[in-house]
């Protein structure tokens, strides 16, 4: 990225439910965003295939990830 930019990052589980939706204000060259495997109110989410959707400058991705514990 050219400049700082604001992102949108949202966890859903397998069944499409959303799990927690994380924010980060200024996202700087590496575009790193930590999810701690647990939903807003700090309860531990199960293991397995999760889903994503980023959201970045207007632009919007989505996929799958495996969380592992």
């Amino acid at each position: 990225m050219d400049r700082p930019a604001r992102l949108s990052l949202k966890i859903c589980d397998p069944r499409g439910r959303l799990v927690r939706t994380l924010a980060v204000e200024r996202v700087v060259e590496d575009g790193a965003v930590r999810w701690d495997g647990t939903y807003g109110c700090g309860r531990q989410v199960a293991p397995g295939v999760h889903f994503y959707e980023v959201s970045l400058n207007g632009q919007v991705r989505v996929g799958k990830l495996t969380l592992v514990q």
